[in-house]
Protein backbone atom coordinates (compact mmCIF):
# COMPACT_ATOMS: atom_id res chain seq x y z
CA UNK A 1 0.00 0.00 0.00
CA UNK A 2 1.38 3.41 -0.99
CA UNK A 3 0.45 6.67 0.79
CA UNK A 4 1.08 9.81 -1.24
CA UNK A 5 0.08 12.37 1.40
CA UNK A 6 -2.52 13.96 -0.89
CA UNK A 7 -6.17 13.97 0.08
CA UNK A 8 -8.82 13.25 -2.49
CA UNK A 9 -10.88 16.27 -3.61
CA UNK A 10 -13.84 15.19 -1.45
CA UNK A 11 -11.92 16.41 1.61
CA UNK A 12 -11.55 20.01 0.41
CA UNK A 13 -12.50 22.45 3.16
CA UNK A 14 -15.19 25.07 2.34
CA UNK A 15 -13.71 28.34 1.12
CA UNK A 16 -10.56 26.74 -0.31
CA UNK A 17 -9.98 26.86 -4.00
CA UNK A 18 -9.91 24.13 -6.59
CA UNK A 19 -8.98 24.44 -10.25
CA UNK A 20 -11.74 25.22 -12.71
CA UNK A 21 -12.82 22.54 -15.12
CA UNK A 22 -11.75 24.71 -18.07
CA UNK A 23 -8.02 24.03 -18.68
CA UNK A 24 -7.67 27.34 -20.59
CA UNK A 25 -8.28 29.26 -17.38
CA UNK A 26 -5.48 28.69 -14.91
CA UNK A 27 -7.00 30.81 -12.10
CA UNK A 28 -8.48 28.81 -9.21
CA UNK A 29 -12.16 29.34 -8.43
CA UNK A 30 -13.61 29.26 -4.90
CA UNK A 31 -15.38 26.00 -4.13
CA UNK A 32 -19.11 26.34 -4.82
CA UNK A 33 -18.73 29.84 -6.31
CA UNK A 34 -20.75 29.01 -9.40
CA UNK A 35 -23.62 27.71 -7.27
CA UNK A 36 -23.65 30.55 -4.70
CA UNK A 37 -26.73 32.71 -4.84
CA UNK A 38 -28.25 35.42 -2.66
CA UNK A 39 -31.94 36.16 -2.44
CA UNK A 40 -33.27 39.16 -0.58
CA UNK A 41 -36.50 38.81 1.32
CA UNK A 42 -39.44 41.07 0.59
CA UNK A 43 -38.80 42.80 3.92
CA UNK A 44 -35.20 43.64 2.94
CA UNK A 45 -36.32 44.92 -0.47
CA UNK A 46 -38.90 47.15 1.24
CA UNK A 47 -36.30 48.42 3.70
CA UNK A 48 -33.88 49.20 0.86
CA UNK A 49 -36.61 51.09 -1.01
CA UNK A 50 -37.39 53.08 2.15
CA UNK A 51 -33.71 53.94 2.58
CA UNK A 52 -33.48 55.15 -1.01
CA UNK A 53 -36.60 57.28 -0.56
CA UNK A 54 -35.32 58.73 2.73
CA UNK A 55 -31.98 59.61 1.13
CA UNK A 56 -33.83 61.78 -1.41
CA UNK A 57 -35.60 63.82 1.28
CA UNK A 58 -34.27 67.31 1.97
CA UNK A 59 -32.29 67.96 5.11
CA UNK A 60 -34.09 69.66 7.98
CA UNK A 61 -33.48 73.41 8.24
CA UNK A 62 -32.75 73.53 11.97
CA UNK A 63 -32.55 77.33 12.01
CA UNK A 64 -36.02 77.63 10.49
CA UNK A 65 -37.37 75.09 12.98
CA UNK A 66 -35.86 77.09 15.85
CA UNK A 67 -37.37 80.35 14.55
CA UNK A 68 -40.85 78.84 14.20
CA UNK A 69 -40.59 77.13 17.59
CA UNK A 70 -39.67 80.45 19.22
CA UNK A 71 -42.63 82.16 17.53
CA UNK A 72 -45.00 79.39 18.67
CA UNK A 73 -43.71 79.65 22.25
CA UNK A 74 -44.06 83.44 22.23
CA UNK A 75 -47.57 83.24 20.75
CA UNK A 76 -46.70 85.23 17.62
CA UNK A 77 -46.87 82.38 15.11
CA UNK A 78 -49.98 82.39 12.94
CA UNK A 79 -50.51 79.66 10.39
CA UNK A 80 -52.66 80.33 7.32
CA UNK A 81 -55.24 77.51 7.43
CA UNK A 82 -55.84 77.73 3.66
CA UNK A 83 -52.14 77.26 2.89
CA UNK A 84 -51.83 74.41 5.40
CA UNK A 85 -54.84 72.60 3.89
CA UNK A 86 -53.62 73.13 0.32
CA UNK A 87 -50.17 71.77 1.18
CA UNK A 88 -51.65 68.76 2.99
CA UNK A 89 -53.83 67.93 -0.03
CA UNK A 90 -50.94 68.39 -2.46
CA UNK A 91 -48.74 66.06 -0.38
CA UNK A 92 -51.51 63.48 -0.08
CA UNK A 93 -52.34 63.48 -3.79
CA UNK A 94 -48.70 63.28 -4.94
CA UNK A 95 -47.93 59.79 -6.31
CA UNK A 96 -45.77 57.62 -4.05
CA UNK A 97 -42.09 57.35 -4.85
CA UNK A 98 -41.74 60.81 -6.37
Amino acid sequence: MEISGKLPPTHVKPGLTTPKADPRNDKPQPVGASADRVELSEQVRTLNAARRAASRLPDVDLEKVARIKARIESGTYRADPQKVAAKMLADTLQPRGE
